[in-house]
């Protein structure tokens, strides 16, 4: 099975990958990125997560935690660290829940947020500052290839 990113795929720091089932969620979810100028790819399962991710590497990838298989997508979440270390990961839970937050967050999420009105409202502002952050390391990622490659 091929790592995510490891393909000869499209690297952009402007695509955030959408991966759940709930198509309430995921209405809600395209509303809330496209009001902050943010582009979205959505998935509804770990397995369709895997094929875009082999081809693209986004900024942030959104995990629901409530509609996929909890085990599977939390294995995936420290898969796709490994594969693309520069991408976020926030994982959506319906109702707090410390076990599985503590394991997003083991596995390499970098925050929990709930999926009601209130906690959504954070979720705009947040992906924007993680894809600004991705962009940058991206960038200087790039900047130090150039600077290696001029000094060999």
């Amino acid at each position: 099975m091929m790592e995510p990113g490891s393909g000869s795929g499209v690297t952009s720091a402007d695509l955030v990958l959408i991966v759940t089932a709930d198509q309430r969620l995921q209405g809600e979810l395209r509303a809330r990125l496209h009001a902050v100028d943010v582009s979205s790819i959505l998935v509804a399962d770990i397995e369709a997560a895997r094929s875009a991710c082999a081809r693209t590497t986004f900024a942030v990838v959104l995990i629901d935690l409530d509609s996929t298989n909890v085990h599977e997508a939390l294995a995936y979440i420290a898969t796709l660290r490994r594969g693309q270390p520069l991408s976020e990961v926030i994982a959506l839970l319906a109702e707090p829940d410390f076990e599985r937050s503590m394991l997003a967050m083991r596995q390499g999420a970098c925050d929990i947020i709930l999926k009601d009105a209130q906690h959504l409202g954070y979720l705009g502002p947040r992906v924007v500052a993680l894809r600004g952050q991705v962009q940058t390391a991206l960038e200087r990622q790039l900047l130090l290839g150039d600077c290696s490659r001029m000094n060999e």
